[in-house]
């Protein structure tokens, strides 16, 4: 079989032409899937303000139980975040800077919403976005 004006260039090849309308569908719908989680995220947020309230500190039985946790296997001391930082002293006592941080919500205050990190995890977790908190979900389930 031959071509009668010669084989597609790049320029005019209906493969590569349909492939990159293709793509720019698919761009486009990433960025309309990326507009609907920002906005799931912002009310799922506020229905949590709503519901939840304001924030609760951490009881002291709370923080016992997750200065035990830290203080044991596997963490021995060191931050379940990042696992380079120490959060406890010598003593057990929670070192300058590691902050009781409420993963899910400042409104929950039981041992299993929360956990001892260290202070650059804890300004991490707290001032870059959702997204960064999402991406600790599992160091955080392993706590």
């Amino acid at each position: 079989m031959e071509w009668r004006a010669g084989p597609p260039t790049a320029d005019n090849d209906p493969l590569l032409l349909h492939l990159a309308q293709q793509f720019r569908r698919i761009d486009s719908r990433f960025d309309i899937v990326d507009r609907h989680a920002a906005d799931l995220m912002f009310l799922l947020l506020s229905a949590q303000e709503l519901v939840l309230g304001n924030r609760l500190e951490f009881t002291g039985l709370t923080r016992a139980t997750i200065l035990k946790a830290v203080a044991g296997e596997p963490f021995d001391g060191q931050c379940p975040c990042c696992s380079r930082e120490p959060v406890l002293t010598e003593a057990g006592r929670p070192v300058r800077g590691a902050e009781y941080d409420h993963f899910f919500h400042r409104g929950l205050n039981r041992p299993e919403h929360g956990w001892l990190v260290c202070a650059a995890c804890h300004a991490e977790l707290t001032h870059d976005g959702y997204l960064v908190r999402f991406l600790r979900m599992p160091e955080f389930r392993a706590f």
